[in-house]
């Protein structure tokens, strides 16, 4: 997927649900110089979710997490993908990443998310192996957006931020002709893509004291 410039993928947002104060938010494409703080706004929205929970060792949790998320943006979601932010003033408060399946990772690359994942999931890297090849079989077999991770700062949540920048990611000409894929380890969250026009295609436990995780796909 290649990353258009925000001037080039205009998306019409004026008529999106949100609170008053969204009158001041912009939504749109990242730049490069955003990556930092945007990785640190999806750990604080994920530092406690269940997925995270299992699969990143709890010492310093949010720095890792935050060194995960800064790996994921910079190796693989900003160059190969689209990273969208919602900003208000000078300050990203909503995060979402999306990518197209059928995108050519180079193997080098691959290489250094694999190494960035082992070194900060710690002693929990066996488990997220163990989990990522549990839920396998539950993603699809042909080319689709893969909706990689949404999160808002936990502070904000719950006032149309995160419906905000779903929705703006979902209008980008990325996503009109291919269905989009995501998974998700909490009920809350299935409900929340259910209004979007996701349904659960199956579902997982990925161990017996693991997490739930629940795979969802929208036709386009």
């Amino acid at each position: 997927m290649r990353v258009p410039s925000p001037t080039r993928n205009q998306v019409d947002l004026r008529n999106l649900p949100c609170h008053n104060f969204c009158m001041n938010v912009e939504t749109r494409l990242a730049t490069l110089s955003e990556l930092r703080k945007a990785s640190e706004v999806l750990a604080a929205a994920f530092v406690d979710y269940p997925w995270i929970r299992w699969t990143v060792q709890e010492d310093d949790r949010l720095h890792r997490v935050t060194e995960l998320q800064r790996a994921a943006l910079e190796l693989l979601g900003y160059p190969y993908g689209e990273v969208w932010v919602s900003k208000t003033g000078d300050d990203i408060v909503s995060v979402l990443v999306m990518m197209d399946s059928a995108t050519f990772i180079p193997p080098a690359v691959e290489e250094q998310s694999r190494r960035a994942a082992a070194k900060y999931e710690g002693g929990r890297h066996q488990a997220s192996l163990d989990a990522d090849e549990a839920i396998h079989a539950l993603r699809p077999k042909f080319r689709h957006v893969q909706l990689a991770t949404i999160g808002t700062l936990p502070e904000l949540q719950g006032q149309g931020l995160g419906t905000r920048t779903l929705t703006a990611a979902l209008r980008s000409p990325a996503m009109a002709e291919l269905d989009t894929y995501l998974e998700t380890s909490t009920p809350l969250n299935v409900a929340f893509y259910q209004h979007f026009g996701f349904d659960v295609i199956g579902s997982k436990r990925v161990a017996p004291d693991g997490p739930e995780v629940w795979s969802m796909l929208r036709t386009a």
